[in-house]
């Protein structure tokens, strides 16, 4: 499995930018979790493709955290054709998730 590489995205999401973001609390098993289902689900497509992927420690950040209105982590916000996705605790094995991150690989 290749890692997906996140980046800091400022860029505001477009019909031509889907943004993914994944918050996390630090370097918990949870977190850690988190970020394995998504960079699976993601693949290697993902890299190539230039989807906007970013992980948010909220530990370090926590106003990014307010700013999202988040009340729990980990939580993957999806951000593609306009649409808002918000899914929220263990993101293992989750068909939903797996299937709406390949419509944001698509879409870029």
């Amino acid at each position: 499995m290749s890692e997906v590489q996140p980046v800091n995205c400022d860029v505001e999401p477009t019909q031509t930018h889907p943004r993914v973001r994944l918050f996390v609390a630090g370097d918990s098993p949870s977190s850690r979790r988190a970020r394995r289902a998504v960079e699976a689900a993601l693949g290697a497509q993902a890299q190539s493709s230039g989807l906007r992927f970013e992980v948010v420690d909220v530990l370090r950040e926590p106003e990014r955290a307010l700013e999202s209105k988040l009340l729990a982590t980990p939580t993957l916000i999806i951000e593609h054709g306009g649409t808002v996705s918000r899914y929220v605790g263990d993101l293992y094995q989750r068909e939903d998730v797996a299937y709406e991150l390949a419509q944001a690989v698509e879409q870029d």
